[in-house]
């Protein structure tokens, strides 16, 4: 009878720790300019906004669409105002996407994500076409250290010998 009590309880706290946990989700930019705005669009509707730090990065919270706790999305990055705003709208594989405002330029980021509570968006805008990487948990961003000339001396070459 014990061990029945305990089932139920379990399972009623995890159904509890879920449902607060599916309220927020993490994009975390990176390599964008310094200083620009970051929107973050679920399904053409606003869902978070933040701003660039001097590093390039932004950390924005955002909230899925009201009664969904995960999606199979497509995302995207418009590219707004010359670069002054970045837009990254995630839009579920089953919706086309609101068409980018006056003056942005769209990316697309190939593939379909499984956004959901416990995973952090990261995405790259620092190359031409945008990347996305799929994150279990927090994101810790790498350490960036100064760019020795070790790091950065052609590769060793090897001793070419003659047939005779």
């Amino acid at each position: 009878m014990l061990n029945r009590w305990r089932l139920v309880a379990t399972t009623a706290a995890s159904v509890l720790f879920t449902a607060g946990a599916a309220s927020a989700q993490t994009v975390y930019l990176r390599n964008a300019p310094a200083g620009s705005s970051v929107e973050i669009l679920v399904n053409a509707a606003s869902a978070g906004t933040g701003e660039v730090d001097s590093e390039g990065e932004a950390k924005v919270a955002f909230k899925l669409p009201e009664g969904k706790t995960e999606m199979d999305a497509n995302v995207f990055v418009d590219a707004c105002d010359a670069g002054k705003r970045r837009k990254v709208v995630i839009s579920d594989r089953v919706r086309l996407p609101p068409p980018p405002a006056e003056g942005c330029e769209r990316r697309e980021i190939a593939g379909v994500y499984w956004v959901r509570p416990i995973n952090t968006l990261v995405v790259d805008v620092g190359a031409v076409a945008p990347s996305l990487l799929l994150v279990r948990g927090a994101y810790t961003p790498p350490k960036r250290g100064p760019r020795t000339a070790a790091a950065t001396r052609a590769s060793p070459r090897g001793r070419c010998q003659r047939a005779s």
